[in-house]
């Protein structure tokens, strides 16, 4: 059995979800081809949002035999020459019309392409076929070359409503029990992109078919803890600020939580030096946050940002590479036990102040004086009459 992103792939445009103009804008193109002034479409959207799932779906139902290739493994002039120009000089194995989808074309616009989108552009300029290419962004300066020999169709984000009808066809097609609200959840957790949903229910429901809101939240806890241990890989074993300054990205944690994490583990990857220069830029980071505290200068977060990542990363003199199990900060719960402790001396020192008539802070002070008399066991009186519960005389007897 494969995944379930491909068995419920649509088979034709028809069931293609929540892009009813961009669907009549692919098969306008394919279905009259030979009559379009352009060679080529950019179908430009957010991620999972069925850019590529459309392409393969207009395949099938126009009879298009389908050649498919991913620019962004191919990213250089002779690359693209090769695979592209290729595909475009043979014909169709079984006399059917071709269409050549090239995905991530926006994988072109980085430093390595050595003119890869100019090729790309000239080779759509000279097809007989028709190409329809892929991207998040389509408005990168680099596939400006592109744009030009390409109509652009754009794909919507995809409501929750949207994502929730394709997964309660799935839910209903894998006999699995759900509750409406944990199932609107897990729409609503996707944000719009439909892949991601598919494996989220197939990920929580291929063996147990059933899906709960504990599932849900189970699922979401577990994915934020991945996502912040694969964010302090990139910064304690690489050196690329760059890469360090987005690790926190897709990190959905804010940014005293990812502070505490960082402090918590950076001492067991870092050393000497390096620690020092770590924590130094930890230090300058905390300074800024003090800032936006007291004076809500909001604009100084993009510093604590680079500071907690690239300053970080870049701190070290060479990458370590001894594996390190990274741990949740402990602070908070050391934080919480010396609140409990606190509250309870508040609270003898609050009963304290209403028997005697003085305020909390003089109470505070004469505490003290009763723990002698709680260590001999000779405080019956004295509970009876502050009326103490068995905590506080425990804390008392300490």
């Amino acid at each position: 059995m494969g995944p379930w992103v491909k068995k419920y792939q649509p088979s034709s445009l028809n069931d293609v979800y929540g892009q009813a103009r961009a669907v009549s804008q692919i098969r306008k193109f394919l279905s009259d081809f030979k009559k379009q002034k352009k060679k080529a479409l950019l179908l430009h959207g957010p991620a999972g949002s069925g850019k590529t799932c459309s392409v393969l779906a207009a395949a099938k139902e126009l009879g298009y035999e389908l050649y498919e290739i991913n620019a962004s493994d191919n990213r250089n002039k002779d690359a693209i020459l090769e695979l592209v120009g290729n595909a475009l000089k043979q014909q169709s194995l079984f006399a059917a019309n071709k269409l050549i989808l090239i995905d991530d074309v926006d994988g072109l616009s980085g430093t390595k392409d050595r003119g890869g989108a100019a090729t790309l552009a000239k080779l759509i300029k000279k097809s007989k076929f028709p190409i329809i290419m892929t991207a998040n962004d389509a408005y990168s300066g680099k596939l400006k070359a592109v744009k030009k020999e390409a109509a652009v169709v754009s794909f919507n984000s995809l409501g929750a409503d949207d994502v929730y009808r394709v997964l309660e066809d799935i839910c209903k097609k894998e006999n699995i029990e759900y509750s409406e609200d944990a199932l609107m959840s897990l729409a609503k957790k996707a944000q719009g992109d439909l892949r991601g949903a598919v494996n989220d229910i197939e990920t929580l429901c291929r063996n147990t078919k059933e899906l709960n809101k504990d599932n849900v939240i189970e699922l979401s806890e577990r994915e934020k803890k991945k996502s912040i241990l694969n964010a302090l890989s990139i910064i304690f074993k690489g050196k690329n600020a760059e890469k360090a300054k987005e690790a926190f990205d897709s990190v959905d944690l804010n940014v005293d939580e990812i502070i505490l994490w960082i402090e918590e583990n950076l001492p067991k990857e870092y050393s000497y030096d390096d620690l020092g220069r770590a924590f130094e830029c930890m230090s300058r980071a905390d300074v800024f946050m003090g800032r936006i505290r007291r004076w809500q200068y909001w604009r100084f977060l993009v510093y604590v940002i680079s500071l907690i990542s690239s300053g970080v990363s870049v701190a070290k003199e060479k990458a370590y590479r001894q594996f390190v199990s990274y741990q949740r900060s402990s602070r908070i719960l050391k934080m919480w036990i010396a609140k409990q402790k606190h509250a309870k001396r508040k609270a003898i020192a609050a009963k304290l102040a209403a028997k005697t008539h003085c305020s909390i802070k003089t109470a505070f002070e004469h505490i003290p004086y009763l723990v002698p008399v709680f260590k001999q066991k000779n405080a019956a009186q004295i509970i009876d009459w502050l009326d103490l519960d068995k905590e506080e005389v425990e804390w008392l007897q300490r």
